[in-house]
């Protein structure tokens, strides 16, 4: 397990951008990934990243309920990136999964282009599904 660099919790700009840097390095979603969810342009993102503007506060609060959803995959894989990373690129193979509640709402393609697609609204349905996991309420979610 690798210890959280201080950003995790921080919420100064800074710390959303290194956010962003470490979501690149560690998760492989980069600046067109960011665009697609919180659906900006990518030149938007990249003039963000680099200091040189200031995403507008719905931008924010949806980047942060991004980082958020991902902290909580994060924890439930036991704060390993090695267990993460598969999470959020592998599509799996579903079609032998009977329909249940517990499925992930990305069930057909992975995490990835399942948030690119729905951006926020995906974001809640992601985080909805990890709660399941860390609340022990597995009605609470539903299938898609």
């Amino acid at each position: 397990m690798e210890y959280a660099p201080d950003f995790f919790m921080s919420e100064t700009p800074t710390a959303q951008r290194s956010r962003a840097q470490w979501m690149e390095e560690k998760l492989g979603l980069d600046s067109e990934f960011l665009a697609k969810v919180l659906g900006i342009e990518v030149s938007v993102v990249q003039q963000w990243r680099s200091k040189r503007l200031r995403l507008s506060p719905e931008t924010d609060r949806l980047f942060r309920d991004l980082w958020g959803m991902v902290l909580h995959l994060y924890s439930l894989c036991g704060g390993n990136v090695e267990r993460l990373h598969p999470m959020v690129h592998e599509s799996g193979d579903w079609n032998r999964v009977a329909s249940h509640p517990l499925l992930p709402p990305w069930v057909g393609s992975s995490m990835k282009d399942f948030l690119e697609q729905m951006g926020v609204e995906g974001i809640r349905k992601v985080e909805d599904w990890v709660m399941t996991f860390r609340f022990g309420n597995p009605y609470q979610t539903t299938a898609v």
